[in-house]
């Protein structure tokens, strides 16, 4: 059922954003946005030739020098106006938000106040979790930044990980969001076996406040290389 509760979304979604930073690391890149076609486009920093090319929503932008966060289906400075295209799913989360009751923040067609220094980070989390997208990408300009969801982002998607990212992943999303430990763990793992062990084979435990105390993570070993003994071996029954 669609939500727009961070818990639901907020490690999943970091997750992926460590992902993409560790993609992005291994190049040297320059960012592009065409607001038009809805694309975000990362290109070589040498050559100018394209490493990914990925569609987008634009989400909000926000004023560094106001402080002030402005929804994208709100905005009306954009020359002739932003195209619908690229704000249908900001524009989609703020038609649920009104159905549903939820935080008028998602609904104020007017410039506000950030809330808190986060903002920007935890309205893009909740729309990608909402549109079941990949992340989103912080694009800085003079005076602020506008916030954009990527739609997909298969070259991040399919970047070797480290097998340590899950606990990574929830590290960053508590350091970074206030949400309820044990709903975003729920959201994010499953319901961990009779052993308290999740299907990942990850172990999480909570203090009395309900704040993850402790993570740990059991990763199976590399299996070991064959030797051609283990064929003379089997050879003779041993």
């Amino acid at each position: 059922m669609p939500t727009l509760r961070l818990e639901e979304y907020a490690f999943r979604i970091m997750e992926n954003q460590l992902r993409m930073q560790e993609w992005l690391e291994s190049h040297q890149f320059n960012w592009g946005l065409d607001l038009t076609a809805g694309r975000l486009t990362f290109k070589d920093a040498a050559t100018g030739a394209p490493i990914a090319d990925l569609p987008m929503q634009l989400i909000g932008s926000q004023s560094d020098e106001t402080n002030t966060w402005l929804w994208s289906w709100a905005n009306e400075n954009g020359g002739d106006g932003l195209p619908s295209s690229v704000t249908r799913l900001a524009a989609s989360v703020r038609d649920f938000a009104a159905a549903s009751g939820a935080d008028s923040r998602f609904t104020n067609a007017d410039t506000f106040p950030l809330p808190d220094a986060n903002f920007g980070y935890e309205m893009s989390t909740v729309c990608a979790g909402f549109g079941g997208a990949f992340g989103y990408y912080r694009c800085p300009y003079d005076g602020g930044a506008a916030w954009v969801v990527i739609e997909a982002f298969p070259e991040a998607a399919a970047f070797p990980a480290s097998p340590l990212l899950p606990t990574k992943a929830i590290t960053g999303a508590i350091s970074t969001f206030t949400l309820d430990h044990r709903a975003a763990t729920q959201a994010y793992l499953g319901t961990p076996d009779a052993s308290g062990v999740y299907a990942n084979g990850m172990t999480v435990t909570f203090d009395a406040q309900g704040r993850i105390g402790n993570m740990q993570m059991t990763l199976n070993p590399a299996p070991k290389p064959a030797s051609p003994l283990d064929a003379v071996k089997r050879f003779f029954g041993g």
